[in-house]
């Protein structure tokens, strides 16, 4: 089964691929473009980690994903990175400091629960990271950095900049 879901660097319709999930984005000195069979082929680690919804219901589930960490050093993140700038499938976007990130997983299972089925595919999820932030179907992770003084917030919008490959 095929799913097509808006690029949120163009707007226009990508193919996702066989596996249910959206490919997700990793921007460094390599631009990579993983699908959810590509993040199953790396190794994954289970965290338990609360999510408080808009609604306010928290729950308490165990991920299992891979780190960003480790995410961030296979694209070539740059060692000034202060945040990362992440947006999902359908355009929500939120920036998260590199100190909470570094915990963070891109999930693609639930309590064991496969997030394709669920129609998300992945969810940004940590130990640090409060419901706004653990966001689903995660499109694009870009390392950001931001001079001390300078809103966080203002980084959300920022359009996408130049494809690097390296």
């Amino acid at each position: 089964m095929t799913r097509n879901v808006p690029d949120p660097r163009t707007g226009s319709e990508r193919d996702t691929g066989r596996d249910g999930g959206a490919t997700v984005d990793i921007i460094g000195k390599k631009w990579l473009e993983l699908t959810r069979d590509d993040l199953g082929a790396l190794p994954t680690v289970e965290r338990e980690c609360s999510v408080v919804c808009a609604s306010g219901d928290r729950t308490v589930a165990t991920w299992t994903g891979v780190p960003v960490r480790d995410l961030l050093a296979i694209a070539g993140a740059p060692p000034s990175t202060t945040h990362l700038h992440l947006s999902s499938t359908d355009n929500y976007h939120v920036c998260v400091r590199i100190a909470a990130a570094f915990d963070a997983l891109v999930a693609v299972t639930r309590d064991g629960a496969d997030l394709a089925n669920g129609n998300c595919g992945t969810r940004f999820v940590g130990t640090q990271i409060d419901g706004k932030q653990s966001i689903k179907a995660v499109a694009r992770i870009e390392p950001v950095s931001i001079e001390p003084g300078n809103d966080p917030a203002e980084q959300v919008m920022r359009p996408v900049t130049d494809r690097e490959n390296g």
